[in-house]
């Protein structure tokens, strides 16, 4: 009598992607059934803690996107105030502190000291407040921006219906 030899078949990702899958659904059907048979009030609680721990994550992740785009956001406001110093002392368009000078967004992309990439997106419209700051004897700026999704504070505050790009404030 001739033994056979039985030769394994080498088993390809597909297989071990159906095995390990049936592995899981059977682990997790004696789970299942081995929570079924605990209590209802212990059932209940579980269930309770699971939907607090899934809001909590939810929470968590919408937090962490948030944070995100508003990091964009402000990113721009760094590069807008930036490039209205730089433009302010190249021009000469800064006043004291009673007397501040509006510099649009336009005009420091118009003007090269920005880019159309800095935006943060392409409906964002901004201007930058721009005056020399007596006592600590240098130009500040304050950026100002309204995009789809975000506004600077007190932005409404410095908005100009006449559209003038530099305008002195009183």
């Amino acid at each position: 009598m001739e033994t056979k030899k039985v030769v394994k078949k080498p088993s390809g990702f597909k297989d071990n992607l159906k095995r390990s899958w049936k592995k899981f659904c059977n682990f997790m059907k004696k789970k299942y059934d081995k929570f079924m048979k605990l209590p209802k009030y212990i059932r209940i609680i579980t269930y309770v803690w699971l939907i607090v721990l899934l809001l909590l994550i939810i929470v968590i992740f919408g937090s962490v996107i948030n944070n995100k785009a508003q990091a964009k956001y402000k990113t721009m406001e760094d590069k807008m105030a930036e490039a209205a110093t730089k433009f302010a002392q190249e021009n000469s368009v800064y006043g004291s502190q009673d007397s501040k000078n509006k510099v649009s967004l336009d005009l420091l992309i118009d003007r090269h000291y920005m880019s159309e990439d800095d935006k943060a997106n392409k409906t964002c419209t901004g201007f930058v407040i721009v005056y020399y700051n007596d006592a600590d004897q240098k130009i500040e700026s304050k950026p100002y921006i309204n995009c789809k999704r975000y506004t600077t504070k007190d932005y409404k505050e410095y908005v100009d219906v006449d559209k003038e790009i530099i305008k002195r404030e009183k």
